[in-house]
C-alpha cells in the first residue's frame, strides 16, 4: 500500500483577527495560521506541557455563541476520538480561548496540500490509474465504514 499524506487547504472569508502568540486552554500556544475557513481559523500550536506541535481550529465567534452549534462541535469532537486507528484526523482536546472561542485541538498533519498534489499530477500530464485511486481512497472508505458502524454518519 502506498502512503500519500495530503492535507486540504482551508480557504474562505473569516473576519476574526490573528490570534498567533495567544495561549488557549492554559496549555497551547498558537504559533501561526495554517488556514482559514467558514467555521474558523486553523493554527499550528505548541503544547506547552509536552512540547508537541498540534493543529488548533479556533471556531468563529458567531458560531461559538450559538449553543446548538457548540453542542454539535462537542459531540463531533467526542465522536472523532472514537475513530482512532483510521485516516481521520484525531481530535486530542477541546478547550476555550481567553475570549470565549471554542478551540478543537487536533493532531498536526504534515504533507502536501491536496490541491498542490492534484496540480502537480496535472502539470506533468499524468493521470491517476484506477488502481492508484483505489489505493489512495481505501483509507477514506475504511474510515467512513468505521464512522458508520459507530453511528457517527
Amino acid at each position: 500500500m502506498i502512503e500519500v499524506q495530503v492535507s486540504m487547504r482551508v480557504t474562505g472569508g473569516h473576519s476574526s483577527w490573528d490570534r498567533s502568540g495567544q495561549v488557549v486552554g492554559d496549555r497551547y500556544q498558537l504559533l501561526q495560521v495554517l488556514g482559514r475557513g467558514g467555521q474558523g481559523i486553523v493554527y499550528e500550536a505548541r503544547d506547552q506541557r509536552y512540547g508537541d506541535l498540534v493543529a488548533i481550529k479556533v471556531l468563529n465567534d458567531v458560531l461559538t455563541r450559538d449553543p446548538d452549534f457548540r453542542e454539535r462541535m462537542f459531540r463531533e469532537g467526542r465522536a472523532m476520538t472514537q475513530l482512532t486507528g483510521t485516516s481521520a484526523v484525531r481530535v486530542l482536546d477541546q478547550v476555550w480561548s481567553t475570549d470565549g472561542a471554542l478551540c478543537l485541538v487536533m493532531e498536526r498533519l504534515w504533507g502536501m496540500e491536496l490541491d498542490d498534489f492534484l496540480t502537480d499530477i496535472e502539470a506533468r500530464g499524468e493521470r491517476m490509474s484506477p488502481a492508484f485511486l483505489l489505493e489512495l481512497l481505501a483509507p477514506v472508505v475504511t474510515t467512513l465504514e468505521r464512522a458508520h458502524q459507530l453511528g457517527i454518519v
